[in-house]
């Protein structure tokens, strides 16, 4: 059953199934934000329907907003 997986992989990985895939497409996010993607596509891209809701969630999983990111890859490429 649908129950009986969502135990079974919380007790091996530590996460619920839900975390799992937002990490998941919150990693995919800033890594195509960091190759040059707009804020906006990424989001739509990794499958929020909200830019909204991915920016909170970004914010929350990384610390900084998905544009605050993308202002310091640009900063690190400057000083490179």
């Amino acid at each position: 059953s649908r129950f009986h997986l969502m135990r079974r992989f919380k007790e091996e990985t530590g996460s619920t199934i839900h975390s799992y895939i937002s990490e998941r497409r919150l990693l995919m996010a800033r890594e195509m934000i960091s190759q040059g993607e707009s804020t906006t596509e990424a989001c739509y891209r990794c499958g929020f329907k909200s830019y909204a809701t991915f920016a909170r969630a970004y914010g929350k999983f990384f610390g900084t907003t998905p544009t605050g990111r993308r202002q310091s890859v640009a900063k690190a490429e400057i000083y490179e």
